[in-house]
């Protein structure tokens, strides 16, 4: 597991850009992970782990 899906698993599979720069992790490192299908982006600044293991609440908190 890499350091950037870890931020993203201690915050139940999601993570603003702002905590993630904070925690690191350069933007083009971001944008690669979504480009590879491993990031969505949600909203501007709001990125979700996509192989994270959701439940039927999923969707409410992408709202």
């Amino acid at each position: 597991m890499n350091k950037l899906q870890n931020i993203f698993i201690r915050n139940n599979g999601y993570s603003r850009m702002e905590e993630l720069k904070r925690s690191g992790i350069q933007t083009r490192q971001i944008s690669k992970a979504v480009q590879e299908g491993l990031l969505t982006k949600v909203s501007p600044g709001l990125y979700k782990l996509n192989n994270y293991p959701w439940d039927e609440h999923e969707s409410f908190a992408d709202v």
